[in-house]
């Protein structure tokens, strides 16, 4: 059986900024739906599922437990048979229930797990919350968690909502099982 030359890891931030240079390229498309229609939520899932990262994935969308793009690597060549998620994405339109996505990234096993969501909250008020330790707070929910994998790596991408007076961008934080650290490159959107 031929051994497959598995695709390089991708770190968060080149993963970041593949979704960033996307993003950038899709502005107008992006301004014509609302962020909150099946549309748009359609051409972001479709955009992502074309991401170039390395040709050496297999892409799924809506693959169990459903998640709205996964990227796999193969055991070998011609077998996708022992299948290793290696980055799951999730998108969430509604920035009321985008914490509920978290539960299942949390449970699921993949090499870097992403949420894109849409916020009102600032930049700082977004780390504050992905940095306190406060019951109900990303932290506390994450450390309650009895197993996690050892190499956990998060992306979260948050974008403004339709109105907003304080986020008028995409960013993008890590998370890597301690720390929260604020990446590099935004993309600039107006949803007005």
């Amino acid at each position: 059986m031929k051994k497959q030359n598995n695709p390089k890891n991708i770190t968060v931030q080149e993963l970041w900024n593949q979704i960033s240079s996307m993003l950038s390229k899709s502005i107008r498309d992006l301004k014509k739906y609302s962020h909150l229609t099946k549309r748009y939520t359609s051409f972001i899932i479709d955009r992502l599922a074309e991401l170039d990262l390395n040709k050496g994935y297999h892409v799924d969308k809506e693959y169990w437990p459903r998640v709205d793009v996964s990227f796999f690597n193969r055991e070998t060549e011609n077998n996708w048979k022992e299948w290793s998620r290696e980055i799951a994405i999730e998108h969430e339109n509604d920035a009321g229930t985008w914490d509920e996505e978290l539960d299942k990234l949390f449970a699921i096993n993949a090499g870097i797990k992403v949420l894109i969501a849409y916020s009102d909250d600032t930049d700082e008020e977004l780390f504050e919350y992905l940095t306190s330790t406060e019951p109900g707070s990303f932290q506390s929910i994450y450390k309650s968690r009895k197993y996690h994998t050892e190499n956990d790596r998060y992306l979260f991408v948050f974008g403004p909502v339709i109105g907003s007076k304080k986020r008028k961008c995409f960013s993008a934080f890590s998370f890597a099982g301690k720390k929260v650290k604020q990446l590099k490159n935004t993309v600039d959107i107006d949803f007005e």
